[in-house]
């Protein structure tokens, strides 16, 4: 007998997926999910309950998801069907609505409303609407019950389904200790001169020496750019291709070196005030209850603006020298995006005029304006927005092939002002943030404890590269003889380890070349500020136990002449391995008689095993100096080979040895943080 009632059942089930296919009941996307199983998901009694709702003898009731499991940010599309039994009918003028479940509990929306209701579809015979969770950070299984309300008098039908609530996984881990150097800079770089580690004027082919030099793993840098004040560009050509050029030959050679290369495209803001004239659509915003249009800033709504995008997002992801892809200036400030009006009011079932699909758009516009000054629907419209924004990077990141890992170039003021963003991103399948960090030095403590109290970072923290602009401005602090570039140094190392109340970040980027070589650098020179950074460098790769050497310098003065000073160095091996061949080399930053016979040499060091050595030195006077706070003594420490000696960098990290000002003030710089 239950053989008999197995096979009575498969088989009509069989006839009614038959059936519901050839009667086109649903479309394309929700007959998939009738016809897919379900994945498992552990309920428990209570939950297995809420399912078990009696079978009505009239009528077959369905309610479904469009998916078995999602994401915060990702809508949730809910749809239902009636059916008469015995006439085959679709009771088109039935009411249908969905509320929301876990263990019991209802869940509410972002409007706080307990229930949605279902908007028949006439073409496609279903009912269909839209859940937004009221919190993105809810986790766990959902019961999704239905109650259809027919025009006869008889109770309403029920019925329910179950669906998954997750949060979203890196598909890649950026290794622990990353450091980069970053080129944020919308201008070519092919043409500007740097200067090299030995002080000479060199072109941009010798960036990779740097990155060699100072220990980086890499660069990171902008190359997808949209200048509309260029007459060159177009809709045909949106891009600063000479910039692309210059990126992907840098590219080349740093990955033809060993090293990584990551490439950002800023997405939705333009170079310049011409948007329109290029034949983009341009986002609009709120300003004293009125809309404006912007001249930079693209319409999400635009079509040709993310066909362009994808297209070069995929170009980069299948260049084989480029390492890492990613995005920038995807959120505008929150008064922005305004013409997504027609969506939201569609997806959010807003009341509008009766007219309203025949409204010309500035009264709609008109409308909506009025709207949105009632703080609730604005706040609605805000929260709205970050699930359009969500949508937005999914499509770019699927469509170009998720191969490499995907990052998001932020500033630390987007996030104070929308926090959501790291989870808005995370969730949409972005795997890492660089955050930028552009504050004055005595503002890092407030900065971090801002950041601190928001959820997210803290969850987060160790999927963030950091970055702290060299901005001499911002690093000098006047009536303390601290150098600008030794705040540099504590700016990064403060930020990598206390920006998290549990974590340190992931990894490091410099920000950065350019601003070193010929940015807002003060008295200090290039190779100063280029010590700065190898000392930031190697710090930081200690802090995350990626140096096989700790390294201790100390200055001892001569009594009778401050001009002679004994280097002191102590070098411990903290790895499990000898390593050979550790050479101690004065860089050409200070002005030091016989510089060249000062180096040295250890041929081996055991695992566990300090050394200790002096180097005497004596600095020549050098009115340029006299500026300065501070000046430097530089140094490098490599082993297994020596880079000065064969002309190939070995493993090595930059040191660097203050020197005493000129100042009569000298107070340490302030205590900035503590990870409490």
């Amino acid at each position: 007998m239950t053989k008999i009632a197995r096979i009575v059942s498969a088989a009509l089930a069989g006839a009614m997926i038959v059936f519901l296919i050839f009667g086109n009941l649903f479309y394309q996307d929700f007959r998939k999910v009738f016809l897919n199983k379900f994945i498992e998901i552990d309920l428990g009694s209570d939950e297995l309950a809420e399912l078990k709702i009696k079978v009505d003898p009239d009528f077959d009731f369905k309610v479904f998801t469009q998916k078995d499991t999602y994401y915060p940010y990702e809508r949730i599309l809910v749809y239902a069907y009636i059916q008469d039994k015995s006439t085959h009918q679709v009771p088109s003028d039935a009411v249908i609505e969905v509320e929301f479940y876990n263990n019991g509990i209802p869940i509410g929306d972002v409007q706080g409303k307990q229930s949605v209701k279902l908007v028949y579809n006439t073409e496609q015979r279903v009912w269909a609407g839209i859940w937004y969770p009221g919190k993105t950070t809810f986790k766990g299984n959902v019961i999704v019950k239905a109650k259809g309300y027919l025009s006869a008098p008889r109770p309403p039908l029920e019925t329910a389904n179950k669906f998954y609530i997750d949060k979203k996984s890196p598909s890649f881990q950026i290794n622990k200790g990353l450091s980069v150097i970053g080129i944020d800079t919308i201008d070519l770089i092919s043409p500007r001169s740097i200067l090299s580690p030995e002080g000479t004027v060199v072109d941009w082919n010798q960036i990779p020496r740097w990155v060699d030099f100072i220990s980086a793993d890499g660069i990171f840098m902008l190359g997808g750019v949209t200048a509309t004040f260029d007459e060159r560009t177009s809709l045909d050509s949106p891009w600063m291709n000479d910039k692309i050029n210059e990126s992907l030959g840098l590219a080349a050679k740093i990955s033809q070196n060993g090293g990584k290369f990551g490439i950002w495209i800023k997405a939705l803001k333009l170079e310049g005030s011409y948007l329109e004239s290029v034949g983009y659509q341009p986002s609009w915003y709120l300003m004293n209850s009125k809309q404006n249009k912007s001249d930079s800033v693209v319409s999400l709504n635009d079509a040709n603006r993310k066909k362009h995008i994808i297209s070069l997002f995929s170009s980069f992801m299948n260049n084989e020298s480029i390492s890492y892809v990613g995005l920038s200036h995807m959120f505008s400030p929150s008064n922005y995006d305004i013409e997504l009006f027609d969506l939201f009011v569609k997806e959010f079932q807003v009341a509008v005029p009766q007219n309203w699909d025949t409204m010309q758009e500035v009264y709609k516009f008109k409308y909506f304006v009025e709207r949105m000054a009632d703080p609730a629907f604005a706040e609605n419209f805000w929260q709205w927005k970050n699930y359009v924004l969500s949508d937005y990077i999914k499509e770019i990141i699927k469509s170009s092939g998720h191969t490499k890992p995907v990052f998001y170039y932020a500033y630390v003021n987007e996030i104070k002002e929308n926090p959501e963003i790291l989870s808005v991103l995370f969730n949409s399948g972005v795997d890492f943030i660089v955050l930028n960090f552009d504050v004055n030095f005595r503002d890092i403590a407030t900065t971090l404890d801002h950041l601190k109290n928001i959820s997210d970072i803290n969850q987060y923290f160790n999927r963030l590269l950091v970055s702290y602009e060299i901005n001499f401005s911002n690093l000098d602090l006047a009536g303390y003889e601290i150098s600008a570039i030794e705040n540099y140094i504590t700016a990064n190392l403060q930020i990598a380890k206390y920006g998290s109340k549990y974590m340190n970040v992931q990894g490091i980027l410099i920000n950065d070349l350019f601003k070193a070589m010929s940015g807002n650098r003060g008295t200090y020179s290039p190779s100063e500020w280029m010590l700065g950074v190898g000392k930031t460098i190697y710090e930081f790769k200690l802090m995350n136990q990626n140096s096989p050497l700790r390294i201790d310098t100390f200055l001892n003065y001569d009594a009778a002449n401050s001009n002679n000073i004994v280097l002191d160095f102590r070098i411990a091996n903290i790895s499990t391995f000898t390593i050979y061949n550790i050479y101690i080399h004065l860089l050409p930053v200070l002005n030091i008689e016989n510089i060249q016979d000062k180096n040295k040499n250890i041929s081996s060091l055991a695992p566990g095993k300090e050394v200790s050595l002096q180097i005497p030195i004596t600095v020549k006077n050098d009115e340029s100096q006299l500026k300065k706070k501070k000046q430097f003594v530089g140094v490098r420490i490599s082993w297994a080979g020596s880079a000065e000696a064969t002309g190939q960098n070995a493993k090595g990290f930059i040191d660097f040895l203050p020197i005493a000002g000129t100042m009569s003030k000298t107070e340490a710089a302030p205590v900035m943080v503590s990870n409490n």
